[in-house]
């Protein structure tokens, strides 16, 4: 549902900078609140972490550039192997 409120600048600001923090959008954050207020869970449908979203959201390249690497990778085997392949 899309709908309109009215909020203090100063509240506004706050979730604002809750949102940012969180990676979550201004939405969600208000969405979170509302449901923790009134005791509501998450619908059946939950999405996954906010930071897991935030990540997923970024375009391959860019993630290969900032060096982010998936939560399967085994960077212990990964660092051996290198190691011993420029120093056998």
């Amino acid at each position: 549902m899309v709908t309109t409120i009215q909020l203090d600048d100063s509240l506004f600001a706050r979730i604002q900078q809750q949102a940012e923090k969180s990676h979550r959008s201004v939405s969600e954050v208000v969405e979170l609140a509302l449901r923790d207020q009134f005791g509501v869970g998450s619908p059946a449908s939950s999405a996954p972490p906010a930071d897991a979203r935030f990540v997923d959201r970024l375009h391959p390249e860019v993630r290969r550039i900032l060096g982010i690497v998936g939560t399967d990778l085994d960077a212990r085997a990964v660092y051996l192997e290198h190691v011993l392949s420029h120093h056998p």
